[in-house]
């Protein structure tokens, strides 16, 4: 009966809980869908601690009702409490208790404060957008390192023995952890030298995509497929990265183009300069010009360089150059060469090596005419005698005959 009490007790306080956690969040946002996560873990932890107050004393009561002296009981329980020595260690429930309460009070501050300097102080400076986070977030592990402090010293664990501890670890941290402590490292070093930072347009290896959350072990980039690359800090610090908006967020298009042979140069040169001057984010200095590159091939390769002002309108601006591009040139009559190949077609199992082009009437009759012209030429010119063919000896046979006698050839 004492047990079902307990549980129906439990379920009480559960319920009231909850019911006061909906009407909590439904007055902040209008919907408890919102933020069901947040919500599932504050009641998680919440009904953990009310199930702890309850169990305590229902089991102090048990002991009592199983016959357990109370003299025994609470001398357990103040043993329990103050703490029971385990060689040179002391263990104490409260002491656990206050290191679990320091170190949540510390961390729960600690996400106070960040977000109070990321929402409140911090927008209202001239700083960019990722020298607040950087403020923020260091800020954040700060408070995060006071706070595993301050648990450690009201445990009574002394900070000389963690020293030691420490010391002795490292060893199998440089050899287990190293890629960790790389990455910590790392992580550190982007926040202090900020190479990179929220909101750049990075180009990494084969990812390319805007950086959207950097921590202590690995970078979160969100490619324009919206899919997200997990960067390890390291390979950030190691490895080259293209940062597209470092210092501005200005950028270079450049259009390549190739016109015919006996285009005017010149009038496509102003047609160009004209559509980047009609579009706005085009900046008026450092201003469009138009690259003569080379005398191709089979075309004049020519290109088109401007600068834009926001990184993040490249495309679109990229795009809407083609198209005036396009505009232009139909309005103008200017076409521009594309590749053409020659493609020689023969049957199936012929050899196309052997393959003889068939002969028209007219070539039969021109093959005949000059037939016949070599006839007269040879009735009216005598062939000429060849030296050395009779009676004379060439000096071709000389030569053979100075190597091969005729008396070793028998």
């Amino acid at each position: 009966m004492l047990i079902g009490f307990f549980f129906l007790l439990r379920l009480v306080f559960r319920e009231a809980l909850s019911l006061l956690l909906d009407l909590a969040y439904r007055q902040r946002t209008g919907a408890v869908s919102q933020e069901e996560n947040r919500h599932q873990l504050t009641l998680f932890w919440a009904g953990l601690v009310i199930d702890i107050a309850l169990l305590l004393p229902l089991a102090y009561v048990l002991l009592l009702i199983y016959g357990v002296p109370s003299t025994i009981v609470t001398l357990w329980a103040e043993q329990l409490l103050t703490g029971i020595n385990i060689g040179e260690v002391r263990i104490s429930l409260v002491d656990i208790l206050l290191a679990g309460v320091v170190l949540t009070v510390g961390l729960f501050a600690s996400g106070l404060l960040r977000r109070w300097l990321s929402e409140r102080v911090l927008p209202n400076t001239y700083l960019d957008y990722g020298i607040r986070n950087s403020i923020s977030s260091g800020i954040s592990y700060i408070g995060v390192g006071m706070a595993l402090i301050l648990a450690i010293a009201t445990l009574g664990i002394s900070l000389s023995n963690l020293a030691l501890v420490a010391g002795a670890l490292s060893v199998g941290i440089g050899f287990g952890l190293r890629t960790v402590v790389e990455n910590f490292v790392a992580g550190l070093l982007l926040l202090i030298e900020r190479p990179i930072k929220v909101g750049d347009w990075v180009v990494v290896g084969e990812n390319e995509g805007m950086v959207r959350h950097i921590s202590v072990r690995s970078t979160e980039i969100e490619t324009f497929d919206r899919s997200s690359v997990i960067v390890p800090n390291s390979d950030l610090i190691a490895l080259p990265v293209t940062n597209w908006t470092h210092k501005n967020r200005i950028a270079r298009i450049i259009i390549p183009l190739r016109l015919y042979y006996g285009e005017d140069a010149r009038k496509v040169q102003q047609l160009l300069l004209d559509c980047a001057g009609r579009n706005d984010d085009v900046l008026a200095f450092p201003e469009p010009y138009v690259f003569f590159k080379a005398f191709g091939e089979s075309a004049l390769e020519l290109e088109l360089r401007c600068y834009i002002r926001e990184t993040d309108r490249y495309l679109d601006v990229m795009t809407d150059l083609h198209f005036a591009i396009d505009d232009s040139f139909r309005e103008n009559g200017i076409q521009m060469p594309f590749p053409q190949q020659d493609i020689y077609l023969h049957r199936s199992g012929a050899d196309p090596r052997q393959a003889q082009p068939q002969k028209t009437a007219e070539d039969t009759q021109e093959d005949s005419n000059h037939q016949q012209q070599g006839k007269q030429h040879r009735g009216r010119f005598p062939p000429k005698p060849i030296a050395g063919r009779i009676g004379t000896e060439t000096p071709v046979d000389s030569a053979v005959n100075a190597l091969f006698p005729r008396s070793a050839l028998g």
